[in-house]
């Protein structure tokens, strides 16, 4: 029986899609995550609207990636939804169109309003990123966009 393609479009084994949280997610997506016990591992299928002319991953998705795989890392940690301050990235290598990027991160340090986390991104065990980034705690909101009083805050 014959490999698989590099560039098999289908879903690695233990990763499930993750539903769409916005209309940013749902442009970018699909996302997939990999439960692994309290580590996060996110993934995401090079697909042709990914690509840019140079038949590369564009770099901004990737740093959409990231960004996603960083605020994720951090409110599992800390159970707080939060929002990018700051976002540095080191580009390694690329991805192709069909290729399966996988990225992993841990939080670094929490202090009263901000989260420190950082994180790699791969595909096969090649490292295409590496990301670190500052997301500062915001108050949820409800379906109307307001926030939630401080009593229903930790649903």
């Amino acid at each position: 029986m014959s490999q698989p393609a590099r560039n098999s479009f289908a879903v690695p084994p233990g990763f499930v899609a993750i539903p769409p949280m916005s209309g940013f997610g749902r442009a970018m997506g699909p996302w997939y995550e990999k439960p692994d016990g309290e580590k996060v591992i996110l993934g995401i299928r090079a697909e042709e609207r990914h690509i840019n002319r140079l038949g590369i991953i564009h770099g901004g998705m990737m740093m959409a990636f990231a960004d996603t795989l960083l605020s994720e890392v951090g409110r599992r940690v800390t159970g707080k939804p939060s929002v990018t301050m700051r976002m540095t990235v080191d580009f390694i290598s690329a991805a192709k169109l069909g290729d399966w990027i996988e990225g992993s991160g841990e939080v670094s340090r929490i202090t009263r309003n901000l989260v420190f986390v950082q994180a790699r991104i791969w595909r096969g065990k090649h490292t295409l990123m590496t990301a670190s980034g500052v997301f500062s705690f915001i108050r949820p909101r409800g379906p109307d966009g307001k926030p939630l009083p401080a009593s229903e805050e930790q649903s």
